[in-house]
């Protein structure tokens, strides 16, 4: 990762209850610790995966944690399993990887409580 210094645009956006923001999955991303002792933070991920991700198991437990996975999902199988279902599908073919347009996802929930 690069370094950032005081040149280095930082973005940031004061959220309400009920907003959203949406941003790629590589993305350098924070939140400011939950200072209200009688709110909870919460927040909820999904990810969208195109229909020519692969598996592609980690050594390291990853975020989310799939226990037992690597044993139902072999290495470079697409991502037909239960955990990741099919959102949407597309009727024009993914042109660059001869895909069906199969748009799956994998949620998150985490709920922060102030300390």
């Amino acid at each position: 990762m690069p370094s950032m210094d005081e040149n280095t645009d930082i973005l940031q956006w004061g959220l309400e209850p009920g907003d959203a923001i949406a941003f790629h999955f590589l993305t350098l991303h924070a939140a400011e610790g939950n200072s209200h002792m009688e709110h909870r933070r919460r927040a909820y991920s999904i990810r969208l995966l195109g229909d020519d991700m692969v598996h592609a198991p980690r050594a390291w437990k990853t975020s989310p944690h799939f226990p037992g996975l690597q044993k139902e999902l072999k290495a470079g199988a697409p991502m037909d399993h239960r955990l990741f279902p099919v959102l949407w599908t597309s009727t024009r073919p993914n042109r660059s990887q001869g895909g069906n347009g199969v748009v799956v996802a994998q949620t998150d929930t985490k709920t922060t409580v102030p300390r």
